[in-house]
């Protein structure tokens, strides 16, 4: 009977970390033809929002980067960020939010797309503003804080992750490659015949945001996992 009640208690922390994600969303508070400030309530939606350390990533369509930052805090510091860019009207952006909160154990992802909107208010007569196209709610992952985790995990662990310095991979086969790719996916490094489980990489030049560390072990499996650079 305690097994069950432990059981179900798991689960129903489960789906209601898995909610807070999903009602976090990224809005625009305000903006203009050349510049934008979005928002987004995870302060309020997750528990222990004041731990919430949240990366904003903004990139073309094209994948060429707009803006990027790292907001924390208490709700005015961590909630919006307000930034100016040279996106043409006809064009759109690409949003992505990362919110780690190391006390909930969770990671959000938010993705979406940023567009110009026109709306008629008389005839012939318009006004335009860039608009949150899709309103996705976030996605939830479980955060794995302890390197000791791999035996369970069998795949690879980036830790601490986020990362300001360096990071340890550490994985349940010997690593042969690695390679580290930006947000729009273009390889900034590449590091090959390195045949162990435990490998330090250094990220200290590297600027904030989200980037994905690829490995290829010895069992020729290919494993990703994201990196948040603080």
């Amino acid at each position: 009977m305690k097994t069950t009640i432990l059981t179900l208690l798991a689960c129903l922390t489960s789906i209601l970390t898995e909610a807070q994600c999903n009602e976090i969303s990224v809005l625009v508070s305000s903006s203009d033809t050349t510049y934008c400030q979005l928002y987004q309530p995870g302060y309020f939606l997750i528990d222990s929002g004041y731990a919430n350390v949240c990366f904003w990533e903004i990139i073309t369509l094209d994948g060429e980067p707009v803006y990027s930052d790292t907001t924390s805090g208490e709700f005015q510091e961590q909630s919006s960020i307000l930034f100016d860019h040279t996106v043409p009207l006809t064009d759109s952006m690409h949003v992505t939010l990362e919110i780690i909160n190391e006390i909930a154990g969770i990671s959000c992802l938010i993705s979406d797309t940023l567009a110009w909107e026109t709306e008629e208010i008389l005839p012939g007569s318009f006004i335009g503003n860039w608009v949150i196209v899709g309103n996705n709610g976030g996605s939830q992952d479980s955060l794995i804080l302890a390197a000791d985790k791999i035996e369970e995990v069998g795949e690879l662990i980036i830790f601490p992750n986020p990362a300001s310095e360096s990071v340890n991979l550490i994985s349940a086969e010997e690593i042969n490659s690695i390679k580290l790719f930006d947000i729009s996916g273009k390889c900034i490094l590449h590091l090959s015949n390195i045949h162990s489980k435990n490998y330090l990489v250094q990220v200290s030049e590297l600027n904030s945001g989200i980037y994905f560390i690829e490995i290829i072990n010895s069992k020729n499996q290919m494993i990703r996992n994201k990196l948040i650079k603080s």
